[in-house]
């Protein structure tokens, strides 16, 4: 054990070396961050220097639960509530769907019987939080968009890894039940929500009462939230950790970071679990590049193909399909949204994990090679097109006027919140009225600086102006529309005439876009 951990601490500080170096190269040659650390995997990986294990335990139980957390606990929650909808069709019923199609094409042409296809399309679809959310992150691409982007990513992955279980249970037991299957899928994920909200709310009552103004117990207390919400999930209620550690992560960024934390702390949790979700996606894509058995697959080539077309139409028929769909129900998903949708949808460290833990006897040859195959096109291939398609689409163009305009505006909210922590400081003792109008009067003449810029990037950026237009337009009808639902709820309007003014306001939130 002595003579292993020097060599263990060398391959991880050699892995955190080849991260930097790529974060830096990646800055020059516009390459993708995470399609970068995979091919370098691969190269590094063909000396054979590293020996890192990577399995399903290191994966789902050390890497995923401070990603989810982080991702789930920046989440603007009530965004996130505005597309619930086209989140909650693409990972439930559009998983399940995409099950079904992946698995009937795959037996139909290879021939593997249906029960391992249908654990093969479970164990592929699920879009990976970690890839997609390294790869849209920084991008300008528009919050709506992201948050159905984002929510995607988290709730797929608890729906596919229950389904995938479920499967494999009927593998192992050779025994199905449907009504036992609906039941166990249902416990699954409804267990995981209320688990996950409980530990959330249980956390914030904690650090209302003695904790909320330590950063570095609150940060402390974050990291077990993450972990003890997966395991509590997993291992003691038999529901869906992914689901349980995502409600927790959205609760407590809802409503912790409002009433529970003092500022301090918020920044504290801001650096802390970006550095976390930094080092642990460096670990996974570099170490998915060094584990990927390129000489072991590469003779099934025409499975990988296979697979690789099969997984790639069917999430395009399911995306566009439901799309269009939800569009006929009121929702609002531009036809470029649904390219960056589709293309967005990553295969990365979900199914590999899944296929780690797979000890199976049979066609256990055939579903590695499938998988391996999905996740490097998925990874390198399809993770490239999605820069210059956000250019191509003009989603993500935001010009340097815009950049400034947003640094300056974070930089005015800053400053105005120093200045009231200031006041409330002043106002309980804490500090005195000379330290007070002195710090004060050096911050009212940077809040003046930083307002005259936002002046001046406005009266230069019309792209502002009228991103600053649609912005109100469509918070000002989303208002509305909750108005005139709580009007037909009170009996103020009939529900009929109400429907009709819905229909109105959805038709004047469409004309922003157009």
């Amino acid at each position: 054990m002595v003579l292993i951990l020097p060599d263990i601490q060398l391959q991880l500080l050699s892995l955190f070396m080849l991260a930097v170096a790529v974060t830096v190269i990646v800055k020059y040659i516009r390459l993708p961050y995470t399609i970068a650390l995979v091919i370098t995997g691969l190269v590094v990986g063909s000396v054979g220097y590293f020996n890192i294990p990577l399995n399903k335990e290191i994966i789902l139980f050390l890497f995923l639960p401070p990603l989810l957390f982080e991702a789930a606990v920046h989440i603007d929650f009530k965004e996130m509530v505005d597309s619930v909808k086209p989140i909650l069709v693409f990972s439930i019923p559009g998983i399940f769907a995409g099950v079904f199609l992946v698995s009937v094409i795959i037996n139909f042409i290879t021939g593997i019987p249906l029960i391992y296809c249908l654990l093969f399309g479970a164990m592929v679809l699920p879009t990976d939080p970690v890839s997609v959310l390294a790869l849209f992150k920084n991008m300008g691409v528009s919050k709506s968009l992201t948050h159905i982007i984002e929510g995607e990513s988290l709730m797929n992955d608890g729906t596919a890894i229950v389904l995938f279980a479920i499967i494999l249970d009927v593998i192992q037991n050779n025994h199905f039940s449907l009504a036992f299957s609906i039941f166990s899928f249902l416990k699954s994920y409804i267990g995981g929500i209320l688990i996950g909200i409980s530990i959330g709310y249980l956390t914030i009552r904690l650090l209302q009462k003695i904790l909320a103004d330590d950063s570095v117990v609150v940060v402390l207390v974050t990291i077990i939230v993450a972990y003890l919400t997966f395991i509590i999930c997993e291992d003691y209620f038999h529901v869906s950790g992914v689901i349980g550690v995502v409600a927790a992560g959205l609760f407590i960024g809802h409503k912790g970071t409002k009433y529970a934390m003092s500022s301090s702390s918020k920044i504290a949790i801001t650096s802390f679990w970006g550095i976390v979700a930094f080092i642990v996606n460096s670990l996974i894509f570099i170490m998915i590049g060094i584990k990927m058995p390129v000489k072991e697959i590469i003779g099934d080539w025409w499975l990988i193909f296979l697979a690789i077309v099969t997984v790639t139409f069917v999430r395009s028929i399911i995306i566009y399909l439901l799309s269009t769909l939800l569009n006929m129900t009121g929702e609002k998903i531009p036809a470029k949204w649904q390219h960056v949708i589709n293309i967005g949808g990553i295969h990365g460290s979900i199914p590999i994990a899944l296929l780690l833990g797979l000890h199976l006897t049979d066609y256990m040859k055939e579903l590695s090679a499938m998988t391996y195959g999905v996740v490097l096109f998925s990874v390198v291939i399809q993770g490239s097109l999605i820069p210059p398609l956000l250019k191509k689409l003009n989603i993500a163009s935001i010009s340097k006027i815009e950049a400034e305009y947003e640094t300056n505006l974070a930089k005015k909210l800053a400053i105005k919140n120093a200045r009231k922590q200031l006041k409330k400081m002043y106002l309980t003792d804490q500090i005195s009225e000379e330290i007070y109008r002195k710090l004060d009067k050096s911050y009212n003449q940077k809040f003046e600086e930083v307002t005259e810029k936002i002046r001046e990037n406005l009266l230069y950026g019309d792209m502002i102006r009228t991103k600053q237009i649609k912005t109100a337009k469509r918070k000002a009808y989303l208002a509305e529309k909750v108005s005139i639902r709580e009007a037909i709820k009170s009996g103020i309007i009939s529900f009929d005439r109400g429907y009709t003014l819905l229909k109105q306001v959805d038709q004047k939130l469409d004309s922003i876009d157009q």
